[in-house]
């Protein structure tokens, strides 16, 4: 069965709302399409690995920060 990855509701506004600031705030996108780039790589590595990150109290839920 194939993976997906699910967003909540709070974590789509959360990411959006930070890549509006780093727009904002730089006066372009650049910074910001570069941000959502290293992330949809991040979501694709957990969609082949998908035991990386934290585990959390619900085994079909795993937390992976940007960085790691």
């Amino acid at each position: 069965m194939a993976q997906k990855i699910v967003w909540s509701k709070e974590a789509q506004d959360d990411f959006l709302a930070t890549l509006g600031y780093y727009a904002e705030r730089n006066g372009n996108k650049t910074y910001s399409e570069k941000l959502a780039g290293q992330i949809q790589e991040a979501i694709e590595r957990l969609l082949e690995h998908p035991l990386l990150g934290r585990p959390t109290n619900d085994e079909e839920v795993r937390v992976l920060r940007h960085g790691q």
